[in-house]
């Protein structure tokens, strides 16, 4: 696409914004359905339902690629240590300790009668593009700071993007962030424009252009770019894998993905797909079901109104890096009762809750547990639920309490 293609008016950014809202939303939705035991296919049916029901259209979908292939599916869904573009389907079960890199991109409005129509796509509609890497259960902390460091090379990326500045101006802040924190960025894979076509011009790279093999373009108001920062454990080089699809790293070790469209503005950036989840500034709530053998956990926070299956652990000294790991505010136990209305408490579960009271400086509450064990093993019965029993137990446990403070 010719350079003066490049800049899409004010009619057309409100269309491509309206677009990056709804798009963030289905990440949105997406997040919350991430956690041990789901699968990627879940996740991709989930996401073209709310494509279909909204009127959009999935951009990567029967996208063809440079192989010839078409792209089998909405979303990519590239675990560990695959860098991006990992079909959804086959399916493959998230598990605990791993990373996602969740790429979604879409075409909005498609096939619809609002002006101004996009002349470049039979759609009519406008692309944008978005990518976020999750955390699975239980994460090791060098993982969680490799996911944290990219998430922030991408934003010290977005503070470059203002009229007058270079595309190297934002390569050379995400390169100089993530290599500060001993990371790489990879170079063979970068970002691009975005709006007219799910991919177009410019290429944008995410490290500091020494050469000639990618102009050097001054930013102007009316650009919309999708910004996408790969940074890798090891080495910045890549492989493809064997389906065709996926590119991993060489060197087999982790990689986090984060991506936003974006459009320059005459005061500087303006993020079209922010991603507003809040879960780092919402109070966090950890379900958890006790076991003598295995403490089943969720996850939950005020005002989302939806606890989520985590992860179980076999001791006391597990839960506590879970409640350090993810800065849990407090706790919902299940509190053991009989169907009569008596307790049902063992002297391990009070030795076990008054263990935690001395060595915690949060608040505990107790929900009563005597139906969520049935109901925990109803849900498993039901073939889409992959989470453990005692995860689902500690999901129900911690949704009583969330159905009472809403």
């Amino acid at each position: 696409m010719k350079l003066n293609k490049m800049i899409k008016t004010k009619e057309e950014i409100k269309l491509i914004r309206e677009g990056g809202v709804i798009l963030a939303e289905i990440m949105k939705k997406i997040s919350v359905m991430i956690y041990p035991g789901m699968n990627t296919g879940e996740l991709e049916k989930k996401a073209n339902k709310i494509m279909q029901a909204i009127g959009a259209r999935p951009a990567f979908k029967n996208f063809v690629m440079p192989n010839g292939e078409k792209f089998p599916t909405a979303l990519c869904t590239s675990i560990n240590h695959e860098i991006v573009h990992a079909p959804a389907i086959p399916s493959r079960i998230l598990e605990s300790g791993d990373i996602v890199g969740i790429d979604v991109g879409m075409e909005y409005p498609y096939n619809a009668t609002r002006n101004p129509r996009n002349k470049y796509s039979r759609g009519g509609g406008y692309y944008t593009d978005m990518a976020q890497t999750f955390l699975v259960g239980d994460v090791k902390p060098e993982i969680k700071k490799l996911v944290e460091v990219t998430e922030q090379s991408l934003y010290l990326g977005l503070e470059q993007v203002k009229p007058g500045n270079t595309l190297n101006d934002i390569g050379k802040a995400i390169q100089g962030y993530v290599e500060k924190n001993g990371f790489s960025v990879v170079r063979e894979l970068v970002g691009h424009g975005v709006g007219y076509a799910v991919h177009e011009a410019p290429q944008v790279p995410h490290y500091a252009i020494t050469n000639k093999s990618i102009k050097n373009i001054i930013l102007e108001p009316g650009m919309v770019l999708a910004i996408e920062p790969m940074v890798n454990v090891g080495s910045w080089k890549i492989k493809e894998a064997v389906d065709g699809f996926t590119f991993e790293t060489e060197d087999d070790s982790l990689s986090a993905h984060f991506e936003h469209t974006i459009a320059v503005t005459e005061k500087g950036c303006e993020i079209i797909t922010k991603f507003q989840s809040g879960q780092k500034n919402k109070e966090k709530y950890l379900g958890i079901d006790w076991g003598e053998k295995r403490i089943g956990l969720a996850i939950g926070e005020r005002g989302s109104n939806m606890a989520i299956p985590f992860d179980v652990v076999g001791d006391i000294n597990s839960l506590m890096k879970v409640i350090k790991n993810e800065n849990i505010n407090r706790l919902i136990i299940g509190n053991p009762i009989k169907m009569s209305g008596e307790k049902n408490t063992t002297k391990e579960f009070e030795i076990f809750i008054k263990k935690l009271k001395s060595i915690l400086d949060i608040p505990m509450e107790f929900v009563d547990e005597r139906l969520t064990s049935k109901e925990a093993d109803a849900l498993i019965g039901d073939k889409r639920t992959k989470a453990p029993r005692d995860s689902i137990a500690a999901m129900l446990i911690l949704q009583q309490y969330l159905d009472r403070i809403s």
